[in-house]
């Protein structure tokens, strides 16, 4: 549900989402994508439907036709970590000349921290059927997870790079929006695995010495249609979005930094699709 489409305390839509997948979801392996806000995160594809501003570089970028109103983005970062990560981090810290027994007491936990920001941002209807919106995005996650078969799994990810946004709506109501969006990023992330022997002989988590680096320019593209008629009331709103069309691998584009001459993390292609009732009111709650 979104509460406050326009950020007017009385303003209040009701969004009923059905139905949002994506072909990452089943994976076994750890999942590396960008999220922009815990309910994005917490519903899957709820973005495809019904992300705003920041969410357009991230999910659907025919969203952007939805943005109402010019705005410049001020720093507004997302931060999210799961339970127990900043105590075990600094504990870490703490106990460097003794890291294998610190990270021993934490073997069978995952500790993940994540930060990430669209700043400076602009978004611009330039006429009621033509949007734009651009934006520099900083990106930085860590995932530790100490397995009790003595490995240790860490994952640090730092992506930076521009984005821009275009949206039209056509039909004579404008009731389908198209978009795209092209991105470039640099990225850095560390190796895979690590076992304790390793660590014993020597190798440095630090994706400074054992990581990789690339940079891409990728794409992505999608769909927006509000269905004729209604539904018990409600209008039908359908999405569909195309994520990193050209496979996210970060290597089209020569620029490495580091010497290890090992390629980061990929950010694969993932297709989404989801479905959102809207109305103008429900009970007490008011779209204005």
């Amino acid at each position: 549900m979104n509460l406050g489409r326009r950020g007017i305390p009385s303003a209040c839509v009701l969004l009923l989402w059905i139905s949002a997948v994506s072909t990452n979801a089943w994976a076994l392996d750890q999942i590396v994508r960008p999220f922009v806000s815990q309910r994005s995160l917490g519903m899957g594809g709820l973005r495809v439907v019904t992300g705003l501003w920041e969410e357009n570089f991230y999910g659907n970028p025919a969203r952007v036709t939805a943005n109402y109103k010019f705005k410049i983005q001020l720093p507004d970062p997302m931060i999210e970590s799961t339970v127990g990560t900043l105590s075990k981090t600094l504990s870490i810290l703490d106990n460097l000349n003794n890291i294998l027994s610190t990270l021993g007491a934490t073997a069978g936990t995952h500790l993940h921290a994540r930060i990430q920001m669209a700043f400076p941002a602009f978004y611009i209807p330039v006429s009621q059927r033509l949007h734009m919106a651009v934006a520099l995005l900083t990106s930085s996650q860590v995932d530790v997870d100490v397995r009790n078969s003595y490995q240790i799994v860490p994952q640090s990810i730092t992506d930076i790079g521009p984005a821009f946004t275009v949206g039209y709506r056509i039909l004579e109501k404008g009731e389908l929006s198209v978009g795209a969006t092209a991105h470039l990023a640099y990225r850095l992330s560390s190796s895979d695995t690590f076992t304790f022997i390793s660590l014993l002989r020597g190798a440095s988590l630090s994706p400074l010495t054992s990581g990789g680096d690339g940079a891409q320019i990728d794409f992505d593209a999608g769909a927006t249609y509000v269905i004729p008629g209604k539904l018990w009331g409600f209008d039908v709103h359908v999405g569909a979005s195309v994520n990193n069309i050209l496979g996210g691998t970060y290597t089209n584009i020569p620029l490495h930094i580091l010497t290890t001459g090992v390629s980061p993390v990929a950010q694969p292609t993932s297709y989404n699709a989801g479905v959102a009732l809207k109305r103008a009111n429900f009970g007490p709650f008011r779209y204005a």
